[in-house]
């Protein structure tokens, strides 16, 4: 048991993960030199908790990148980033491809962990990035793929009005050299109103993975926040905001009594907006991102600082 009381604090962060060791791992005969790029969770000790061994289990569930699940193990490591461990005791992954449940005995200290394998365990395709924007009336998507390690693979760009029910409007069947080039797709008929955009990456064996949700709106004025990402934020985190027209916006970030405790000016496109948010000089708490622009139309969302 541990030898001081306290509490952990668990989130998951959908924030694609890094491998920076110079070596892989090995667990008996698997091998470990790239980790699932869903996401992270982290789990960390606070108030004093320190000491004793646990048993942490983890399901992946909706996981769209791992093509042999009994071939990932957990991995771990400082919550500030650093070299991926395996700390404990190895216990065979169960569950599937979609849903994997990995756990290890024995392990002490608390911090990140993710799904570790080999490059042809988790999906060989990453998403380098995926953005939209308002041109000449038109809805301009454009995107970046990494697959030098699938011979080829199928893209589906796919459309939604409510950001749930999706569907395909345009296919691409590409090869690891075609890749290698941007892609871009402009819808000249979008939807009125919101339009929700995707990408599913099919490999020829039949894995797959989505990329993030890119929002354009079809109307003359008007934004909308889509999201922070992760939330809760330990120090940073991407405010994601789509404008129907170019312009500025006043962000101001607000603690739990209405307090202003920062403000920023941005430039947003007409189109899709990822901004970069730091939150290192935040106490831990509950607070507020309100955005305005120049019609006076504002938006509000919440966060949890840890």
């Amino acid at each position: 048991a541990p030898t001081t009381a306290g509490t952990l604090t668990a989130m998951f962060s959908s924030t694609a993960p890094s491998f920076p060791n110079a070596s892989p791992l090995t667990e008996g005969a698997l091998i470990v030199n790239t980790v699932s790029k869903q996401g992270s969770w982290f789990v960390d000790a606070a108030d004093g908790l320190a000491g004793g061994t646990y048993t942490p289990t983890f399901t992946g569930t909706g996981a769209n990148d791992i093509a042999d699940f009994t071939k990932t193990v957990l991995v771990k490591r400082p919550s500030a980033g650093g070299d991926w461990t395996l700390d404990g005791v190895h216990i065979t992954t169960t569950g599937s491809n979609s849903a994997p449940v990995l756990s290890r005995s024995a392990v002490t200290g608390f911090s990140e962990f993710a799904i570790g394998g080999e490059n042809n365990v988790v999906l060989p395709v990453t998403i380098e990035f995926f953005k939209g924007a308002k041109i000449a009336g038109a809805n301009y998507l454009d995107w970046k793929i990494t697959c030098t390690s699938a011979p080829s693979v199928n893209i589906s760009l796919e459309r939604s009005a409510d950001g749930r029910t999706f569907k395909a409007i345009h296919d691409i069947s590409a090869t690891a050299a075609r890749c290698l080039q941007e892609f871009n797709y402009s819808d000249a008929n979008p939807l009125a109103g919101a339009n929700y955009y995707r990408l599913k990456i099919t490999t020829p064996d039949g894995q797959f993975r989505y990329s993030t949700i890119v929002v354009l709106l079809n109307k003359q004025k008007g934004f909308e926040l889509i999201s922070l990402s992760p939330n809760p934020v330990m120090n940073s985190a991407m405010l994601t905001l789509t404008s129907a027209k170019s312009g500025k916006i006043d962000i101001a970030v607000s603690d739990i009594g209405g307090k202003i405790v920062a403000l920023h000016n941005v430039t947003v496109i007409a189109g899709n907006n990822p901004i970069d948010m730091n939150f290192t000089n935040l106490g831990a708490g509950t607070y507020s991102i309100t955005a305005i622009n120049a019609d006076g139309e504002r938006k509000t969302i919440r966060f949890v600082k840890y």
